[in-house]
């Protein structure tokens, strides 16, 4: 049986990164530009502008996809190629993004692990996409169900 290749990149959760990215950048940006005036004011208010906009646009970058070949990690800072062969565990952990924890992907290498931010955040599709990465990784592969 051929196992179709698994995507996710959730909605839900892009546009929550990119609510949380456009707050920072405009609170820090907001005080800073109210504290200045005249030709300092307009130029904090342009950088805030354009790093706002680049970290929204971050956002919409995360995607964690799989084929029998491995597993490819985009998160909002860093990108990750993983060979199935490298990895020994997989699992579900907590991700800081934003303010809040939130479910994730973790893929053990050895003594390290990676992080995988496109995470389904309703239970029952965390579900059903572990059990798909199980389908497509080897069986040599140790995955640890996520409990409650």
């Amino acid at each position: 049986m051929i196992q179709q290749p698994y995507d996710c990149a959730p909605t839900r959760l892009r546009l929550y990164q990119a609510f949380i990215a456009f707050c920072a950048c405009g609170l820090v940006g907001g005080i800073s530009a109210g504290a200045a005036s005249g030709a300092t004011r307009y130029a904090l208010v342009s950088v805030t502008v354009a790093v706002a906009a680049l970290s929204v646009h971050r956002a919409f970058r995360l995607e964690l996809s799989a084929s029998r070949d491995g597993v490819k990690i985009r998160n909002f800072w860093r990108s990750f190629e993983l060979g199935w062969n490298e990895i020994t565990d997989v699992g579900v952990g907590l991700k800081a993004m934003g303010v809040v924890p939130q479910s994730a992907f973790v893929f053990r290498v050895s003594e390290r692990e990676f992080c995988a931010q496109a995470t389904p955040s309703k239970r029952s599709d965390r579900e059903a996409a572990f059990n798909a990465l199980r389908a497509l990784a080897p069986p040599a592969v140790t995955f640890h169900p996520p409990t409650g």
